[in-house]
């Protein structure tokens, strides 16, 4: 829950960008924003797993591991889009 700032790399080249702002909230919802774009979705946490998808197609998944301040895992979209990604909580 709160405020972390993402990067995200699609096809896993090694440059990242961002970051966006994704803010989990309690309700399992979140939204993020990034240079005037913005978007909603939902996420689950088990364990250390962190499951989170973007609500517009084509519904870009993550997952990946969390601790208390740090997540990183892969992504992939409805669409056949792959990539990295790792957030950091401010």
């Amino acid at each position: 829950v709160g405020e972390w700032d993402l990067y995200y790399d699609w096809n896993c080249t090694g440059t990242y960008y961002g970051p966006a702002t994704i803010v989990f909230q309690p309700d399992g919802s979140y939204y993020a924003y990034e240079d005037g774009g913005e978007g909603y979705g939902t996420w689950t946490v088990s364990a250390k797993r962190i499951d989170f998808i973007y609500s517009a197609y084509p519904n870009a998944h993550y997952t990946g591991t969390t601790s208390s301040t740090h997540a990183e895992g892969t992504m992939s979209t409805d669409d056949g889009s792959r990539g990295c990604w790792y957030a950091d909580k401010r």
